[in-house]
């Protein structure tokens, strides 16, 4: 190897060694940590007072027909039974026997507002 071959190695280690972008495990893709809530009881919770994006919903314990509904809300309008900003409406089956995520990945402008008509266990994950 020529002198300025191993010159230009050790540059482009030393450059790569000194991005600020890399994390201290060496893995850039990793993503930063979401948040969580848990909702057990059929309520009106505001998630996230604020603008975020729902990641996804996972319901570990089910109740037959109950709703989920999901509003685009902050946390002072999150009351009782809101009626706008609606962005999706979950109905569970009759008959469920498996826990299940629901992917969303959606932003929300004002907060995170769920609503839930069962005593349905479920985790809000958003950032």
């Amino acid at each position: 190897m020529k002198v300025w071959q191993a010159l230009f190695l050790i540059f482009v280690l030393l450059a790569v060694s000194s991005r600020g972008d890399v994390n201290s495990s060496n893995n850039g893709s990793q993503l930063p940590p979401s948040s969580a809530t848990v909702i057990t009881s059929a309520a009106t919770t505001a998630v996230k007072a604020t603008a975020g994006t729902l990641r996804r919903i996972t319901v570990t314990t089910e109740v037959a027909s109950a709703t989920i509904k999901l509003f685009d809300l902050a946390s002072a309008s999150c009351t009782g039974t809101p009626a706008t900003n609606a962005k999706a409406v979950l109905t569970l089956p009759s008959t469920v026997s498996n826990p299940f995520s629901i992917e969303f990945q959606q932003a929300f402008a004002n907060g995170i507002c769920v609503l839930t008509s069962g005593a349905t266990n479920l985790t809000v994950i958003f950032d």
